[in-house]
Parts: structure tokens; C-alpha cells; sequence
């Protein structure tokens, strides 16, 4: 009688690997994966809001009550309105790009809004409501590792 590891051994001994092949991606269910793979991009890109509401600079809302103008607004996947200074807001969607001085969202059933005038009424912190760069991955970061079932 052998062990296991021997038998083991001895099945294996007489397995081929075979060489690496491209699948189309619906039909890798199955397969077992051959080589790293890497994401070819940085997700999220940039800064994004992860609520509707308002891109702000978490100083000026700091306390309650805080009176911030609205420059206008960023929808998800749109260009940035511009940049915050003191004071200023732009309303973005969930996933739209925070402009440039932004730190954080405050959600939009935080605010009260007449015109370009904006209340504030909860405080936000910074990075509150906020998606960083790369925070899913990065380019160039391994996803999987070869070996990997699909």
C-alpha cells in the first residue's frame, strides 16, 4: 500500500499542462485561470461623490447653518463646474467628479436650497461622502492570481 501523498504524486506524474489559451470572457466559466490580471485602469479616476448632494469644503460646513453659494452642478460622468473657494458649493450626483477644493458631500436631504443659496444643515467632515481615487483599484494592481477558478 502507498500513501496518499505517493498516489497523489503518481496521478500527477502523468498530467499534462496544457498552454495558456485566449477565451472570449463568456466563456470562462470553468476554466481555470493561466496568468495574472491586472486592471488596466484606476477606479474610481478621480474623486467622485458617492450621494446626491453638494460638493463642499468640509471647513466651511463645519457648523450647522452654514450659507454656501451653488456654482452649478456636475451629473455622474460629466465635467467638473469649477473649482471651490470659501463659501462655495457645486451640486454633484452620485458618482460625478468633485471639483477642484472640494473635500467632501454633503447628501441633498442635508441642505436647503433657494436659488444658488445653500443651508447646510447637518456638518460634514472631510472625505464624508466621498469615493477617493483608486479606492476600488488601481492601474496595474493585480485582480487575480493564475490558478484561480472562473
Amino acid at each position: 500500500m502507498i500513501s496518499v501523498g505517493e498516489a497523489q504524486e503518481e496521478i500527477l506524474s502523468g498530467i499534462e499542462i496544457l498552454p495558456a489559451e485566449a477565451v472570449p470572457v463568456l466563456d470562462v466559466r470553468g476554466r481555470t485561470l493561466a496568468e495574472d490580471v491586472a486592471a488596466r485602469r484606476t477606479q474610481p479616476p478621480v474623486d467622485v461623490s458617492a450621494t446626491d448632494g453638494y460638493a463642499v469644503r468640509a471647513a466651511d460646513v463645519a457648523d450647522i447653518s452654514s450659507r454656501l453659494t451653488c456654482l452649478g452642478e456636475t451629473p455622474t460622468g460629466g465635467a467638473v463646474a469649477g473649482w471651490i473657494a470659501e463659501r462655495e458649493c457645486v451640486e454633484v450626483a452620485a458618482g460625478g467628479p468633485l471639483p477642484p477644493g472640494a473635500d467632501a458631500v454633503v447628501p441633498e436631504i442635508d441642505v436647503a436650497r433657494d436659488g444658488a443659496r445653500v443651508v447646510v444643515k447637518e456638518p460634514a467632515r472631510s472625505g464624508e461622502n466621498v469615493r477617493r481615487t483608486g479606492m476600488d483599484f488601481t492601474e496595474g494592481r493585480v485582480l487575480l492570481r493564475p490558478g484561480r477558478l472562473l
